[in-house]
Formats: structure tokens, sequence, C-alpha cells
């Protein structure tokens, strides 16, 4: 398969750093050697140490429908700043007294609006910027260095890459794939209930945003616009893919056009990064998912999750991100992904074939996520864990 350009970009953006100073661990479990007590790297310069998972920040990218809120606010929000807590607790009665700490708060959230203004940080920080230059820019800098230093568990969906200007690099990134056709069924529910009316920046679909997505009134026309979006969540996204493009009209190269804030822009047209991008390079093609495939879901992801054994899955975070796997009790005390309220829709056979075409290379992503899945559980099993 050859790449086509999108390939090098894709590589840059989510890659972003150089390969001497990488910005993602890669698989935790793949390529090492097991023993009933711990993980072994398999030589002196194989896979890092399992330490460097746990001090590294964590990166969670939230894939829509996909029980992401389920992992945000259990795993992301209770479970990582909770043994954080508890360590740097341990840490201080090490060395026999408090350390300073400027920055308490180590959740950030990358959505659309929060992820511009971490990339605008890591350019006033930079020292080739010209703000930077200035003796403002001089004084700034060590104070939002600090600011990025302290993000210790980052989090959203577009939040790949977001790791490439770090400065604790490199960082561990985990995320949750589900069955495209029930996420998709999932989403088009949930974007179409009362409750949400298209809100959620998930909904706003298609080239014409919300206005066009409101006329999506079968699942099978919501695949056919939606495509590969899981896939695309994937891929690199650049600075013009987070403007407003739908008040700049065509010109696909205004990116020195004021930045609109997501809940500023129009409702009716506003559209999010992925869509943005599509419209700039078009959809997800093979040879964007071979990369993935090859170069990001294994060697740029230290754990993957899944949707349909989420139980499963918070205890491998627990394990790479901790050192402990999420208890089933623990795990089983959130379910904001199960969403019995919502309006159960029926697909007939057909129906589901049109979805699973539209949506063909979300299917192999998530079959190749279900074969790494099943190798990290048997990793699991083989240190001596189980799902209790």
């Amino acid at each position: 398969v050859v790449l086509r350009g999108r390939g090098a970009s894709a590589q840059q953006h989510v890659g972003g750093a150089s390969a001497a100073a990488p910005d993602a661990l890669p698989n935790f479990f793949v390529g090492r050697t097991t023993t009933t007590t711990s993980l072994v790297a398999v030589q002196q310069d194989g896979p890092p140490a399992d330490a460097s998972y746990r001090d590294a920040p964590s990166v969670f990218v939230h894939v829509p429908k996909a029980a992401g809120n389920s992992v945000k606010v259990l795993f992301v929000r209770r479970v990582l700043p909770s043994w954080l807590a508890a360590r740097w607790k341990a840490d201080d009665q090490r060395v026999g007294q408090p350390q300073v700490r400027p920055w308490p708060r180590v959740e950030r959230s990358l959505h659309i609006d929060t992820r511009r203004e971490w990339d605008r940080e890591s350019s006033s920080s930079s020292s080739s910027s010209s703000e930077s230059q200035s003796a403002a820019g001089e004084a700034r800098r060590p104070q939002m260095n600090r600011r990025k230093a302290a993000a210790r568990v980052l989090y959203g969906a577009f939040a790949l890459g977001a790791c490439a200007t770090h400065p604790r690099r490199p960082c561990a990134y985990y995320a949750v794939l589900r069955d495209p056709v029930a996420r998709l069924v999932s989403e088009f529910t949930y974007c179409r209930s009362a409750a949400v009316a298209f809100s959620d920046q998930c909904c706003a679909t298609g080239a014409t945003g919300v206005a066009g997505a409101r006329h999506l009134i079968s699942p099978v026309a919501w695949a056919r616009a939606k495509g590969n979006f899981m896939l695309e969540h994937f891929l690199g996204l650049s600075a013009y893919d987070w403007l407003d493009v739908a008040a700049r009209g065509d010109d696909a190269t205004a990116t020195s056009a004021p930045y609109v804030p997501w809940h500023a822009r129009d409702f009716e047209t506003r559209v999010g990064p992925v869509e943005t991008r599509r419209r700039r390079e078009g959809p997800a093609t093979p040879a964007d998912l071979h990369f993935v495939l090859a170069h990001v879901l294994e060697a740029r992801f230290a754990v993957v999750g899944l949707t349909e054994r989420y139980v499963e899955s918070l205890a491998l975070f627990g394990l790479v991100l901790t050192g402990t796997p999420v208890p089933r009790r623990v795990a089983n005390t959130t379910h904001t992904h199960n969403q019995r309220r919502m309006k159960k829709i029926h697909l007939s056979d057909d129906d589901r074939a049109e979805i699973r075409a539209a949506l063909a290379l979300d299917v192999q992503l998530y079959d190749a996520a279900v074969a790494l899945f099943d190798r990290q559980v048997r990793a699991f099993r083989a240190l001596g864990y189980d799902f209790d």
C-alpha cells in the first residue's frame, strides 16, 4: 500500500517529536517476556521499563459513543488523580517535607477549544516564537512550561498528538474502541434524542453540520455521512482544522482568520476538526488505515480497550498506568455508556450490511483492536492476574 500525502502529515502530527525524543510509549504488553510476578524488558534496548508507564503523563483519546464518558468519570477523573495524590504523599513522607507543586490541578481537557489552547501554550513557550523574544514572553515561558509539565492526566476527543510538546514526554496514550455498527447506531440515537438535540460536537456531522444532519433520518444515511469516524480519531490534524471554516466559505488557506470558540460558532453550520480535515483532504482511505495499523495502534498506544469488554479494559488500564488493575467491583460502579433509556433501533440485515460497507475501514480497525486486545489479555493473565 502506498501512503498518500496525509501519511507524512499524520506521522508529523501524531508523532510530533523526533525519533531521539519520542512522544508516545509503545504497547505495554506486546514484545515483552512475562514471569508470574513482573514484566521484564526483552533486552536492554527493548521495551521501556514498567515504571516508565506509571511515570509518564497519560492521555486518553476519547472516541465518541465508545464508553469514553464511563472511562473519563471513573478512571480519568477518579482513579488516576487519587493514585497520583497517594504517590505524591508517599514521596513527601520519604523526603520528610511537602514538595512544592505550583500547579495542583493535574487534569487537562483536550477537546476543540482546549486543545487549541494547549497548542498555543506550546507556541508561546517556544523560543522560536516572536512573543518569546520579548521580555514578557521570556517571563511567561517558565510559567507555561511548569503548567504543562503539571498536566499528568490529559483527555479528550482531540488529544492525539498533544504530547509532542509535553515537557514530560513520552506519554502513555490509551483509548477504547467499539464495534463500529453499534457505535454508529448509538451516536445516531444519542444525537437525535431530545436531551441532546445535536448539541454534542460529534453530532455536527457531514459537510454542512447540524443543518444537514437533521435530514439524516436513518442509521444508514447517518453512516454514509459519518464515514469512518472512529479511524479518523487516530489521524493527525493541522492548525487549519481547528478553525471555523463554515464562517469563511471555501477559503482553505485562511489560517490567519480570527479563532471563533466552538460555542460561539453558528450552531447549524459549525463542524468539528475531523469534518474540516475531510473538507481539506477528503475522507479516510485504506492508506490511512494501513498507516494507523502499522505505526499508531500498537506502536503509539500503551494499552487499548474495548467497549464490549469494559471491565477487562479498566483492569488493563489500571495495571499499565498505576501498577494495579482496577477491580471488577470498582469498574462496575460507573456505566454512563449504558443507554437503556435511549430509543432502541432494530436494524434489518440489509441495513446492517449497508452500514458495515459505509464503515468498512472502521470495521477493519476494530477487528485489529480486538486481536490486539486478546494479546493484551493473554499477557495480563500470564502475569498471574485475573478479572476478579
